[in-house]
């Protein structure tokens, strides 16, 4: 299903609900008090194993799961923070890449074969709600970036060329740098875009998550980020009160684990200029958020994974 964004929600600068989003920020994206969790309508036909990983970096934007997805204890390094953030993949627990630019970069040690068909899936905690009056499906949403690369040189190092798994919004997704700064003790975060003179705030609600939103392991009060940024997916629902996430294939976190559209394929890789790739295998992977987007009482829009897994035939 092919879908034009801008039918959802308007142009990347449409604020006009910026002031019902920040009043209303209540509690995270994945409160089932919000959003009524479902299956997938289809459930994959293979069996699905999970594959070992090693984190190389962990560098995620302000989010409201950041500090606790993975926790964060006083004095943690950097390094420190990566050797969390594998152990919570290779155990099947959560990570939060935060708002939009936040990313985590992936060693597989099992090289992903590209096969027939579905090759990889990047688990998350998406969850599908209901579908509006053209069967589009919407849930929870979250949809981040997936780019991978195969290690040419056999150095175990991603220092090849990196290439973009072709998602349904790739042709809607614009080029961004955004700064984030923690201004003041209030924790609340603002955003500034270096296009359009965009900017906007990612709100701390310390009753519903009190601990820091900014990465507590970074110097400094400002973290920059640049990349591809997806339309926005998240539509105020009138008649619910509250956001609608839309799915989209071809990203993590956007479908649940259990639809099949979840699944990836090595396929759909793309080099920069948008141009097809064959890989045989890949042997990093890339996730970063991909929606800058605050949804109401849902939060700001930020990827969660939970580790990679590969069908089993």
């Amino acid at each position: 299903m092919a879908i034009s964004l801008n039918t959802l929600s308007g142009k990347h600068t449409d604020r006009a609900l910026a002031a019902l989003i920040t009043a209303t920020a209540l509690c995270g994206c994945n409160s089932v008090d919000i959003i009524t969790s479902g299956s997938g309508d289809s459930e994959p036909e293979n069996e699905w194993k999970r594959v070992e990983v090693e984190v190389l970096d962990y560098a995620p934007a302000p989010g409201q799961f950041v500090n606790i997805l993975p926790e964060y204890s006083p004095g943690d390094t950097p390094g420190d923070m990566i050797e969390k953030a594998a152990a919570s993949l290779n155990a099947g627990r959560e990570i939060s890449l935060g708002a939009w630019g936040g990313s985590v970069t992936i060693h597989l040690l099992a090289p992903v074969e590209n096969i027939a068909g579905p090759d990889l899936r990047v688990c998350g905690n998406a969850i599908l709600s209901g579908m509006n009056a053209q069967g589009m499906p919407y849930g929870s949403g979250e949809p981040g970036i997936v780019e991978v690369m195969r290690d040419e040189n056999g150095n175990g190092l991603p220092d090849d060329i990196w290439y973009t798994l072709k998602g349904e919004a790739y042709d809607d997704a614009v080029d961004c740098s955004v700064a984030y700064t923690l201004f003041d003790d209030s924790d609340d975060i603002e955003w500034t875009a270096a296009y359009g003179a965009e900017n906007g705030m990612i709100p701390h609600i310390a009753s519903f998550h009190a601990q820091p939103y900014f990465p507590m392991w970074i110097d400094g009060r400002t973290i920059t980020v640049a990349g591809k940024r997806l339309p926005d997916n998240g539509v105020y629902n009138a008649a619910t009160g509250r956001f609608d996430l839309y799915c989209l294939s071809g990203y993590a976190d956007s479908f649940p684990d259990t639809d099949e559209q979840s699944a990836l394929d090595i396929d759909n890789a793309v080099d920069g200029d948008g141009n097809a790739v064959k890989l045989s295998s890949i042997d990093f992977l890339r996730v970063t958020t991909g929606v800058l987007q605050v949804n109401g009482p849902l939060g700001e829009c930020s990827t969660e994974i939970s580790g990679v897994e590969v069908p089993v035939f």
